[in-house]
């Protein structure tokens, strides 16, 4: 009967110790888990605050700055020049066909937008431009059937009256060679004005030495008038008439 009584308790002892065991092991581990996940690392530590750097870098640089100031719209120097020539001496400084300064530097331009705008009034080729004393333009026209005459505003841009009649038409060899022409009569003023390094007076196409070519008057700084002569087909600057 000991025996029975006592087998209980070495099995209970038994189980004691394995529970201790078991126990014992498991309470470190959290603790240590815990110790570990809670406190950060320096690598965390030093990468949070902002480098030297990247603190200057979020900075526009001066040289970015002027760039966008410029592309704001503020306009650059280059920007506010004028096109033409910025001076009064009468020399086609930019190569563009028009003299800048005085009251007279408007005149080739003017006369210019008034063949454009006599072509717009008549269908056909201008073959003459000239300036009256009250500033108004005359721009002959060939049409199909004879030739107009379109009066034209000082500034070139509005016609005056209706156009009629010119009296100097041109006869059959000067419409021939108008109509074979390679070069137009603005064009032909162009290459005048540049040439000679002046400001247009009047142009023509006119007969010389049996042939046909456009005469252009120019208004230059040394003499009054010089008279050029362009080739109607080359466009070839051939000399003074």
């Amino acid at each position: 009967m000991r025996s029975s009584r006592t087998l209980p308790a070495a099995l209970i002892l038994s189980m004691a110790a394995v529970l201790t065991a078991c126990t014992g092991g498991g309470d470190d581990a959290p603790e240590t888990a815990t110790e570990t996940s809670a406190a950060p690392t320096d690598e965390q530590q030093t990468s949070a605050p902002p480098t030297e750097d990247e603190t200057e870098t979020e900075e526009p640089s001066e040289e970015a700055t002027e760039t966008v100031g410029d592309a704001t719209g503020a306009p650059t120097e280059e920007a506010t020049e004028a096109d033409d020539d910025p001076d009064d001496d009468g020399v086609d400084d930019d190569g563009d066909g028009v003299v800048g300064g005085g009251p007279a530097a408007d005149l080739t331009p003017s006369a210019l937008a008034a063949v454009e705008t006599a072509l717009g009034e008549v269908e056909g080729n201008a073959y003459y431009v000239d300036d009256r004393e009250d500033g108004f333009w005359e721009v002959d026209v060939a049409t199909t059937d004879g030739a107009m005459r379109v009066t034209v505003g000082p500034d070139g841009t509005t016609v005056d009256g209706t156009p009629s009649q010119t009296p100097d038409a041109l006869p059959d060899p000067g419409r021939q060679a108008l109509a074979e022409a390679q070069l137009t009569l603005a064009e032909a003023v162009v290459e005048a004005v540049r040439a000679a390094r002046g400001q247009l007076e009047s142009a023509a196409l006119v007969e010389r030495d049996g042939g046909w070519t456009w005469q252009v008057v120019v208004d230059t700084p040394d003499q009054e008038d010089v008279e050029l002569l362009v080739d109607p087909v080359t466009g070839e600057v051939t000399g003074e008439g």
